[in-house]
């Protein structure tokens, strides 16, 4: 029969394992943010310089007539 020695150190083991699973996947789930932080912050310079770029050319389209701003009358 089992013995409750036995009984103790089996869960003692389960107990270690699992521990030692919920470690490692706590692990890969940081790496895996680190990377997807990386990502939106280089995806966000990206739009950043495309917002800037956008904002150049609507400056540069307001001087041009007919197809800028409207002709301020005085």
């Amino acid at each position: 029969m089992l013995t409750l020695e036995t009984f103790d150190l089996v869960l003692d083991i389960i107990l270690k394992l699992i521990s030692i699973a919920l470690l490692v996947f706590a692990f890969l789930l940081l790496r895996n943010l680190d990377q997807a932080i990386q990502k939106l912050e280089s995806s966000l310079g990206s739009m950043e310089r495309s917002a800037e770029t956008v904002e150049d050319v609507v400056a540069i389209m307001r001087k041009i007539p007919f197809v800028g701003g409207r002709i301020k009358r005085d």
